[in-house]
């Protein structure tokens, strides 16, 4: 995502140009604000995004496939609203019946989230790792999230608590099993999720 966004918008303005834009160009939506997903910087870095998105909804979802969960993994074709944020995650997990909070523009604004997934980019890993974070705990359903760092082998871990606060444990081992708290009996291998990706030396 740039720092630079565009001019104000109005939420019914942003949804009617994110409904036209023809080549799939994505932008998410603050307080009047439009911020296009971030397609610079290095092509490493641009794969290696690319290559850890892809590990983490391709085993999340064969995940739930397996346990037969009544749940469904998304990428960031879907769209979230939190608060005044309109989002695309990197990863969405939904359990049961999708709830949506606007049916027009061909627009699909999900407002029921379980679990979210994050890959850090340079130019965003402040805002995932605060404000967004912030934003996405408004919503009622959201009880994971998932902080996967592209530079080195780090899944950050937020789970809700039944008294509402928010724990957090950091990933390192990529053979230890990462369990998934909102999704009871499924976890992940950070083998898998990182499996493909380069460093620089």
């Amino acid at each position: 995502m740039s720092s630079e966004p565009k001019p104000y918008f109005t939420v019914e303005q942003y949804l009617a140009f994110q409904a036209s834009c023809l080549n799939g160009e994505r932008y998410e939506y603050e307080d009047g604000y439009l911020y296009p997903l971030d397609v610079a910087g290095p092509i490493e870095a641009r794969l290696n995004h690319a290559k850890i998105a892809g590990n983490l909804f391709r085993h999340v979802g064969n995940k739930l496939e397996e346990a037969k969960k009544p749940c469904r993994a998304y990428t960031q074709n879907l769209e979230v609203q939190a608060g005044p944020r309109y989002a695309f995650p990197d990863l969405i997990v939904t359990c049961g019946k999708e709830e949506f909070v606007r049916a027009h523009y061909d627009i699909d604004v999900l407002a029921n989230p379980l679990l979210l997934g994050e890959v850090l980019s340079p130019s965003t890993a402040d805002y995932d790792r605060g404000g967004k974070f912030q934003r996405y705990r408004l919503l009622p359903s959201f009880r994971e999230y998932l902080i996967v760092h592209q530079d080195r082998l780090l899944i950050e871990q937020h789970s809700k608590q039944e008294n509402g606060d928010w724990l957090m444990h950091e990933h390192r081992d990529p053979l230890s099993p990462m369990a998934l708290g909102s999704l009871p009996g499924i976890s992940l291998s950070l083998a898998d999720i990182y499996n493909g990706v380069e460093w620089a030396n």
